[in-house]
């Protein structure tokens, strides 16, 4: 039977716009027993801060000129980038629509109908590295079937959904697939254009939240994402609040954000974070699950560098996550063509490995990484760490011309990445060193280092910055093959290189007395 929910709370930081709500009674009783404390789950590298979007979703123009048979194949290329990256996490353009896996109410599941069925679902779960996969529950409505008309139904689709890929070993759709978080709908503007209101999305969370942890105690409800992060948006803030009197819990809120390379600072991640903490959403994350720049060219957009491409994936790490953000997935593995039939879109030219179509990139791209994924994989390898970031240099912020940051290793020692938004601009540490290394973090378009110096260093030392982001840290002189080099660190871990068939590795044995031991199935 629908009830109606009425109350009067009045609006401020810590006081609420209370919403009128329709909802059912099973829904009334929920409610009042849910607690914001979520239970933590329990996934290989859950941690990691770097993602990349829609990475396992093959691009059909892509896969045909690439050759690919079937989706095992694309799905083998795309594990092999993701480990040789260090990319952990991933969500899909491809969603779990509710029409689609049961097109009449109560007439069975079909999990392959989806366009996020089972073997997308799967796929990232069998990589050689562990990827997580944030799992999208379609938002419905205009011609698809709106879910808050029959919530009773939909609640139990979301139960049957969590409980296929929970990885508990119940009627699980394979034996790997561990998924924990899920979002509710995609994009804001899908569920506004649609007609539907804060009160009804915040009715659909405590129906998709209460009906996924009955199934999976560990699940996190993510929210619908806005399409930009340059100020808050007030659907989203309104619904925090709402979900907030309500008792809800959050698993996390997702921004989507592109733009052109100097747009690389989202300001209105401080600010959600603010009113997460002042809503006692302190657990609450920010991630940016689809997030990006472009090279080449997209129509009304000017032309751009893979170098500025680059230089601006640097910008939106360092300071995104310094700032609030919790995870970035990057918007794509490689691009898509025509993006909703439009040869220029901006999609058609974000992607970390060209696909040598659209915007006026040459043929001869094709498959071939851009100077954005070295300085991806070289990134991740520097800073995906919980315990390695230790903030902003504060002095070097007031201008809004200089940014450094300040990291510490797997060995603690400190080291900095540091840019200018213009050329030749200074910057002063005073911290003692015996001798510096300064490198430019952009590579060529075959991952060497464009340039490396070595400065003597003393009490206090300067170094002039420009727009290309550059990676400082101590260099010490130690025995041979024992190199305290960042880079050398970095080139340490590359192997195997996906470009290529095949890897020589030099090394030198210490000792002339040395036993090969016959390696089997367990050593392996």
């Amino acid at each position: 039977m629908l009830q109606t929910i009425t109350s009067n709370v009045v609006k401020g930081r810590k006081m609420f716009k209370k919403h009128i709500f329709g909802s059912l009674a099973f829904i009334i009783v929920l409610i009042t027993v849910i607690s914001k404390g979520l239970t933590a789950a329990h996934l290989p590298n859950e941690g990691s801060r770097f993602g990349i979007f829609a990475g396992f979703v093959p691009k059909g123009g892509f896969c045909d000129v690439m050759g690919f048979n079937n989706y095992y194949e694309y799905t083998q290329w795309a594990d092999t980038h993701y480990t040789y990256l260090g990319a952990h996490w991933t969500r899909s353009n491809t969603q779990l629509i509710w029409d689609l896996i049961e097109p009449v109410i109560g007439g069975g599941y079909d999990w392959s109908a989806s366009q996020g069925g089972d073997s997308v679902i799967s796929a990232p779960f069998g990589c050689m590295e562990p990827v997580n996969w944030l799992g999208v529950f379609h938002e419905g409505g205009d011609s698809a079937r709106n879910p808050v008309d029959y919530l009773p139904e939909y609640a139990e689709f979301v139960s049957a959904s969590v409980e296929r890929y929970d990885g508990d070993g119940y009627l699980d759709a394979d034996t790997f697939v561990n998924v924990k978080w899920w979002q509710c709908g995609n994009e804001v503007f899908l569920w506004n254009e649609s007609g539907r209101t804060v009160s009804e999305y915040c009715l659909l969370v405590a129906t998709v939240d209460s009906a996924a942890r009955s199934a999976d105690p560990e699940a996190k409800i993510v929210l619908i994402a806005p399409t930009r992060g340059f100020s808050p948006d007030s659907f989203i803030m309104d619904a925090l609040d709402t979900l907030s009197v309500m008792g809800v819990p959050i698993g996390a809120i997702d921004v989507h954000h592109w733009g052109k390379a100097f747009n690389w600072h989202m300001d209105a991640i401080p600010m959600y974070r603010e009113h997460l903490d002042d809503l006692d959403y302190v657990n609450t994350q920010i991630w940016s699950c689809e997030h990006a720049t472009y090279c080449y060219q997209p129509a009304d957009c000017p032309y751009q560098t893979q170098e500025e491409q680059a230089s601006s994936l640097v910008r939106r790490y360092c300071w995104n996550l310094a700032n609030g953000l919790d995870k970035l997935f990057w918007n794509n593995l490689v691009e898509w063509r025509n993006f909703s039939d439009d040869s220029t879109s901006f999609f058609n030219c974000c992607g970390l490995i060209g696909d040598g179509a659209c915007c006026s990139e040459p043929d001869s791209e094709l498959n071939k990484p851009r100077v954005a994924y070295w300085v991806y994989k070289n990134l991740a390898t520097l800073i995906d760490s919980p315990s390695v970031h230790l903030g902003e240099i504060t002095e070097t912020r007031g201008d809004n011309m200089r940014f450094c940051f300040a990291y510490q290793d797997i060995e603690g020692d400190t080291f900095y990445i540091a840019w200018a938004e213009t050329d030749f601009i200074l910057l002063s540490f005073d911290i003692s060193f015996d001798s510096i290394c300064a490198e430019n973090m952009i590579t060529d378009r075959y991952s060497n280092i464009l340039w490396a110096d070595t400065l003597s260093g003393g009490i206090g030392f300067s170094i002039t910055l420009g727009w290309d982001p550059i990676l400082i840290y101590e260099y010490e002189k130690q025995a041979i093959n024992e190199t305290k080099n960042l880079s050398e660190r970095i080139k340490l871990v590359v192997y195997p290189n996906p470009f290529t068939h095949k890897t020589v590795i030099e090394f030198k044995i210490k000792s002339s007395e040395f036993r090969v031991k016959r390696l089997t199935t367990p050593d392996l």
